[in-house]
């Protein structure tokens, strides 16, 4: 795994994004696709690709958050796919149904504003880079990471700018590789790292896709 030694505090997610870019040079002869954890992690994942050359896709991924406590995660659903845990025991069935349902809608909503080529890329034997704005603690990527194991890429490599060393860890046991640019010990959020931080528009999305045009 590979780190910067010193901390860095990035002006907004495309400065991450070149960053992390520099960090993957290597990889430009290779044939690939980025693939981004909408929304914070498509405007790093843009840089990357428009570096390297490759097609910029997305997985679509979220938590399903507990009834009770919205913040805790029972489990998590992407566009084709639901993953639960520990969490989830005593949940009820049609609260679950319907959490994905609202989630899935929500994907089709933001589908809308990406080229039709991104929104669910062909990745069986392909070199992934899987790409967020930072990670808290951890289960959003994880999860992402089981999914797309499911569709056989030949390896997957995690570039994220910012993460706590206990995320990381868990993030090492089932990436193929994972590059971080800041590992803090003290940890009190994505946005402190950022200048900017903004909440991404739909209509935002679609732009950066066109810039990967």
């Amino acid at each position: 795994m590979l780190t910067e030694d010193k901390p860095r505090l990035f002006v907004n997610r495309t400065m991450a994004g070149q960053l992390l870019a520099t960090r993957l040079l290597h990889l430009k002869k290779e044939k690939g696709i980025v693939l981004a954890i909408p929304r914070g992690g498509i405007p790093v994942a843009c840089e990357i690709a428009k570096l390297l050359s490759w097609p910029l896709g997305a997985i679509w991924i979220k938590k399903i958050g507990h009834p009770y406590n919205p913040e805790l995660a029972i489990g998590a659903a992407s566009a084709d796919d639901i993953e639960l845990n520990q969490n989830a025991g005593n949940i009820p069935q049609d609260y679950i149904e319907e959490r994905v349902k609202q989630i899935r809608a929500t994907f089709n909503e933001q589908q809308m504003y990406i080229p039709e080529h991104a929104r669910n890329p062909d990745i069986r034997n392909k070199y992934i880079i899987l790409v967020d704005d930072g990670i808290a603690t951890g289960s959003t990527m994880l999860t992402a990471i089981r999914f797309l194991r499911k569709k056989n890429p030949s390896r997957i490599l995690v570039a994220i700018p910012v993460a706590p060393h206990d995320a990381v860890r868990h993030i090492e046991a089932l990436a193929d590789e994972v590059i971080i640019l800041h590992q803090p010990y003290f940890f009190t959020g994505i946005s402190a790292f950022y200048d900017e931080f903004p909440q991404l528009s739909n209509d935002e999305l679609g732009h950066y896709f066109k810039k990967n045009a």
